[in-house]
């Protein structure tokens, strides 16, 4: 959707786009013997798998009242307590399922420009909605392995919180994809603003051009998520682990025609 106006030498455009994406299984080849609650026909396919977390361990006698043995060992004070979905005394793969979690489905981008006799500006943004992320990156929240920096979201940990697991390097029962660690992968992100000023032909006819124009440019200038306050980006969980960051610049610059 794009409107345009123009009134005198004034004159304005704004626009929004947006995508809605949504798929199912229908029809798919399983065995008959498989639990219901483990079948994908019928189910979303950007649903994500995963473990029902219960909040952790405050204490010992927690985790003998719970009576449930854990794939990866003795667990602690501190760790992450997974619901036993198919009521076994067991948390293992057999317990994985569907929470409704998935991938964002709403996309959406804006943009604006403005004019007013040789000034411009224009402005893009661009941002995701109604959907979930996995908050798993290494070093950030996970622990991978004993010879690594730790991010500073490491001191907000259990036992002086409950915002994160005990830290520990030998055992993964906190480092599995669960209900603990989904985020809200909505952002909204400020792609593009420019600012511009043309010199009337006249005028860049004296000095022998035909067009001459000075700007000021800036790109990924900011973005609205509720994960800034882990200091990731939305758009790149592992940025600066395993990829490069997305660059905020300013740039200045002079466009001549002759």
């Amino acid at each position: 959707i794009q409107y345009r106006k123009s009134v005198g030498d004034f004159n304005f455009s704004i626009g929004a786009n947006a995508m809605y994406m949504r798929a199912k299984y229908l029809v798919v080849d399983e065995p008959d013997a498989l639990e219901e609650y483990k079948k994908l026909a019928g189910k979303d396919m950007d649903l994500f798998w995963m473990y029902q977390a219960d909040g952790l361990y405050q204490n010992p006698g927690e985790i003998t009242s719970s009576g449930i043995t854990q794939s990866w060992g003795a667990v602690q004070p501190g760790d992450i307590r997974y619901v036993d979905y198919n009521g076994d005394d067991v948390i293992d793969e057999y317990d994985i399922q569907t929470t409704g979690a998935h991938s964002p489905r709403f996309f959406y981008g804006v943009n604006l420009s403005a004019g007013y006799k040789g000034f411009n500006l224009s402005v893009l943004g661009q941002g995701v909605a109604n959907g979930d992320v996995m908050l798993n990156s290494s070093r950030y929240f996970w622990v991978n392995g004993t010879k690594q920096n730790y991010s500073e979201l490491m001191l907000d940990r259990f036992p002086v919180t409950n915002n994160f697991p005990r830290l520990t390097t030998l055992s993964l029962n906190n480092y599995q994809n669960s209900t603990f660690w989904l985020g809200n992968a909505a952002y909204f992100r400020l792609r593009n603003v420019e600012l511009s000023y043309t010199l009337p032909a006249a005028l860049a006819g004296r000095m022998a051009m035909t067009n001459f124009r000075v700007f000021a440019r800036g790109t990924n200038l900011f973005v609205l998520s509720e994960l800034k306050k882990y200091s990731v980006d939305p758009e790149r969980i592992n940025a600066g682990i395993t990829g490069y960051p997305i660059f905020k610049t300013v740039t200045l610059g002079v466009s001549c025609k002759f």
